[in-house]
């Protein structure tokens, strides 16, 4: 199941947010009453937030995805297993957006695990991440260990509700 055709309106603008500067991003966004959620951070550079707005539409599986992440999303790139970060920059464009859509998709929406996964593996192979490199992506995360963190942590991400506008619509 290829993902053909995306059309991506706006510019993936992020900065790292951690336990460093977590205080100082907020005070920032505070000013334009965007209230962030107080997260536990783990890991010093696991964390994105959006500066912009980005819109993503795509279609696949027989449905139309139309997805508006607004300023101040929040994902955190646990979905590329820690080998795999080791060959790869977090920050490597060919998975940003599939790791946005993922994060989101893992923690709210009714779509299965097996499908979000794949969904993963098909956004970055439409950004040209080799073959080799998304197969090893696809099976990290969909691993034993993918699996239980889908589990603890698919009910955990409602404050992204607020950051998101999500629209599918099945192809007939």
């Amino acid at each position: 199941m290829k993902i053909d055709d995306m059309d991506i309106d706006g510019e993936v603008k992020t900065t790292t947010l951690s336990k460093y500067n977590y205080d100082r991003v907020v005070v920032s966004f505070k000013g334009e009453h965007i209230d962030l959620p107080k997260l536990r951070m783990r890991n010093r550079n696991a964390y994105r937030i959006l500066l912009d707005p980005v819109r993503v539409k795509y279609e696949f599986d027989g449905y139309r995805y139309d997805i508006l992440f607004k300023r101040g999303y929040i994902w955190d790139l646990s979905s590329t297993p820690g080998i795999i970060k080791a060959l790869k920059d977090n920050d490597d464009p060919r998975t940003e957006i599939a790791s946005m859509i993922h994060d989101y998709m893992f923690g709210i929406q009714p779509i299965g695990f097996r499908d979000v996964n794949r969904m993963y593996y098909w956004i970055s192979r439409y950004f040209d991440l080799p073959v080799p490199l998304g197969a090893l992506e696809w099976l990290g995360i969909s691993s034993l260990v993918g699996r239980i963190r889908w589990w603890r942590y698919r009910k955990s991400r409602l404050y992204m509700l607020d950051f998101v506008e999500y629209k599918s619509t099945k192809i007939i």
